[in-house]
């Protein structure tokens, strides 16, 4: 602090002033232990069901509690940081952390979808069923044709079997009903 006498031009006596040098800084180590260290953790932590069993029921549910960490650590840090436009290190930091938490999370939900899967090929198991059909409809109608009637008599018993075999599984994935199997399938 320093006192000073001003002089000012309306007045014909001198006015005394302090003036004081305030030097203000944040505390560093403050918001790297209780909001940088702990982001950090958590997204360490959101790799955990990358080593745990499929089987496991808990592994999205871990997944699914890091990020809501995550979010609740977010929400807490919001409360610390100045309103500013510019774009600080807690912020880059948070975001960065939410990010990888969400990938380990998508990649966990893709994990699952894929291991509970009872199918036969990779086209079945990576896509729904629903889309599968929609595809197999959308089909263009010159490559569809209706499957002629085969006479048991014309073929031997394993083949005749067989093709009644295809018959039913196509039966079921016919959704319309209109009789018509893609000669691709068959073959």
């Amino acid at each position: 602090s320093k006192r000073l006498l001003l002089q000012y031009a309306c007045c014909p006596f001198p006015y005394a002033a302090i003036m004081l040098t305030l030097k203000l800084e944040r505390s560093t180590l403050y918001y790297i232990g209780k909001l940088h260290i702990p982001s950090i953790m958590i997204t360490v932590l959101s790799f955990l069901p990358f080593w745990m069993d499929p089987q496991t029921g808990e592994r999205f549910g871990v997944a699914a509690t890091m990020l809501l960490a995550n979010m609740a650590l977010d929400i807490t840090a919001s409360q610390f940081m100045p309103v500013c436009k510019e774009f600080t290190l807690t912020n880059f930091l948070n975001f960065a952390c939410l990010f990888y938490v969400l990938m380990a999370m998508l990649e966990t939900a893709i994990v699952l979808y894929i291991y509970h899967q009872s199918a036969n090929d990779w086209h079945e198991a990576l896509f729904p069923k629903w889309l599968v059909r929609l595809v197999r409809k959308s089909k263009n109608d010159e490559y569809r044709t209706v499957a002629p009637e085969i006479e048991p008599e014309n073929l031997s018993k394993e083949r005749f079997l067989r093709i009644q075999q295809y018959r039913t599984v196509f039966k079921e994935m016919d959704l319309s009903g209109d009789g018509y199997i893609a000669i691709a399938e068959i073959e």
